[in-house]
């Protein structure tokens, strides 16, 4: 039996100050009060929800889930923000301004905000409403260069020159050749006339960045005023088919990843290709594949990217995806023969082609094909035949007219190659290739006189390519003994 120091005595009860558990419940209340204000907030923020039936069933669900999350005590900011990325991402702007301007009450310092809702204000010419919240995305993260890149553009459209130059010059503090920077104070630089400076800049985003077509194209312009023809046409040249590309942007760029528009997400990849970010290009069109599997264009569309990335086994299983859905798809079906061919697989180039003709009989790039093959299969009579079919079919390209001529200059049908020769003039005046083969042709039949004539014309045709100029040069100087003159 325990002795009565042994014994256990309960332990003492500590005693919470009535005034520490009213402050203990004053703060739950309060924190209570805040989640349900902010939750307020978010679910006043959801905007009515758009007919979504166009799209594939996965942004309903996405849409849902966003909702009800933004419905939540604790999760309702999260919840808004992903409503306002599915809405933005599939083009429905004007439910994710309505997200954005709740987000910008529970978030004030997110700079994402205000930017992500300059950029729809702005792509719809709202420069004036676009300006202040670009200006307070540039205040929140002043680091992040491409809000204040959007900023100098938005004050540039705007006619604040100088404000602008000091936004692109803010821009290159951070990042020194920043070509979009040199860019834009080149174009101040030329609202002020000073175009010698804003050749400079040009210059030097060019030298940092050979393939900045924004840099390339305007300094035609700025070579064209002043004076320098042949620096213009060089430039002309080397941008080609080229397209200009936007500026690199994650804030906005991300968005895609929530995307289901599988045409939206087709255009974005072409983007992405064009700035050189293949991988994102064909991600994206793997997306836009899955949610519109009948969309024979979309695997066209990857097998040119695999097919410059020479990829060609990958890029013809697309295509024969793409024929396999439609076999009207006359463009698959030529890239189809052409990759095959390039694989040195001419027997299945062979029936790649008969089988778009097959499918595509009025095809000006298949008939187009078929004359290239059958020329050089020694078949002159059969491409002049094709030659003239796809000129049938597509009277407004006069490419084919120009090598069918080519083909009876050497199969000596000189007056019916004349006759295509003039016929393409007619109809394109200045273009470069009729030119050049007319005056081969003049040359080939010994006429000096009238092929110095038709010389002259192709050296002031600038667009003409130099080793064709070349070429022509050196066959006059074989014929007459001496160069043109």
């Amino acid at each position: 039996m325990a002795t009565k120091a042994q014994e256990v005595r309960p332990p003492r009860r500590r005693w919470i100050a009535p005034a520490a558990v009213a402050a203990v419940l004053l703060a739950c209340a309060a924190i209570g009060a805040r989640d349900a204000q902010r939750r307020s907030v978010a679910v006043s923020s959801i905007p009515q929800r758009p007919d979504l039936g166009s799209l594939p069933p996965e942004m309903a669900a996405q849409v849902d889930a966003s909702e009800q999350l933004a419905r939540s005590f604790l999760h309702s900011a999260a919840g808004l923000a992903e409503l306002s990325r599915l809405y933005h991402a599939n083009g429905f702007y004007n439910e994710a301004m309505e997200c954005y301007r709740g987000l910008r009450l529970l978030e004030p310092g997110e700079a994402r905000w205000p930017h992500l809702e300059a950029s729809i204000l702005a792509q719809f010419g709202r420069q004036d409403d676009a300006l202040p919240r670009e200006q307070a995305a540039v205040d929140l993260a002043p680091h992040y260069v491409p809000a204040r890149l959007r900023l100098g553009d938005e004050l540039l459209k705007g006619d604040r020159t100088a404000d602008a130059a000091s936004a692109y010059t803010e821009v290159l503090a951070q990042a020194p050749d920043d070509p979009y920077a040199l860019l834009g104070l080149a174009k101040c630089d030329i609202k002020a006339g000073n175009w010698d400076k804003a050749a400079e800049r040009l210059k030097r985003a060019i030298a940092q960045h050979p393939d900045f077509i924004g840099g390339l194209s305007t300094l035609v312009t700025v070579d064209e005023h002043l004076g320098d023809a042949a620096g213009a046409d060089a430039l002309r040249a080397t941008i080609g088919r080229r397209e200009f590309t936007d500026l690199s942007d994650p804030w906005l760029d991300g968005l895609m990843d929530d995307c289901f528009d599988s045409y939206r997400l087709s255009v974005a990849a072409a983007v992405a290709d064009f700035s050189g970010d293949r991988a994102a290009g064909k991600a994206m069109l793997e997306r836009a594949i899955a949610f519109a599997p009948k969309k024979s264009s979309f695997h066209r569309q990857l097998a040119m990217m695999y097919g410059r990335d020479g990829d060609l086994a990958t890029a013809c299983q697309h295509l024969e995806s793409a024929v396999a859905i439609d076999p009207t798809d006359n463009d698959s079906w030529l890239l189809l023969t052409q990759y095959l061919d390039l694989m040195h697989q001419a027997g299945p180039s062979e029936a790649a082609l008969r089988s778009g003709l097959a499918n595509c009989p009025d095809s000006y790039g298949l008939h187009l094909e078929q004359a290239k093959r059958l020329n050089a299969a020694g078949q002159a009579d059969g491409a002049i035949a094709e030659f003239r079919e796809a000129f049938r079919l597509n009277p407004g390209e006069i490419d084919s007219l120009v090598q069918m001529a080519t083909v009876m200059i050497s199969a000596n049908r000189g007056d019916e190659a004349l006759a295509a020769l003039k016929e393409a003039l007619a109809r394109q005046p200045e273009n470069p290739a009729a030119l050049a083969t007319l005056t081969f042709y003049y040359i080939n039949t010994g006429n000096e006189a009238t092929a110095l004539e038709w010389w002259g014309h192709v050296q002031r045709q600038r667009r003409t390519p130099p080793n064709i100029v070349e070429s022509l040069r050196q066959a006059f100087q074989q014929k007459f003994g001496h160069d043109p003159t």
